[in-house]
């Protein structure tokens, strides 16, 4: 149990180091990223996850709905630029709107 707690009070640290350490695919990277941020934080067995299952798990926890909308916008993007032709968001604008909210969620969480 002391292992899950450690994990969950440094999951900012780790996230926000796997952004700036990213190569290859910017949406890949930072989708990985959230979903391993969320993995870690809430202690989750799998971080295998997908927009909707993230609305329903932060909805349970987290009364705040704008921070849940852009997290859900966040995953989307990520994925429409994984899964579809010509992404049109630049990476240090990605990096930075992630870093943002995943910054945000952490204070509520």
């Amino acid at each position: 149990s002391t292992e899950d707690l450690r994990k969950s009070k440094s999951a900012l640290r780790r996230a926000l180091k796997k952004l700036r350490k990213s190569k290859g695919d910017q949406f890949t990277n930072t989708s990985n990223a959230v979903y391993g941020y969320l993995k870690d934080k809430l202690q989750l067995t799998s971080d295998k996850l997908d927009p909707l299952k993230v609305n329903s798990i932060l909805s349970e926890k987290i009364t705040d709905d704008s921070i849940i909308d852009d997290l859900i916008d966040l995953l989307k993007t990520c994925d429409a630029g994984r899964f579809a032709p010509g992404g049109d968001i630049t990476r240090q604008k990605l990096i930075k709107r992630t870093k943002t909210i995943l910054k945000r969620l952490n204070a509520l969480l």
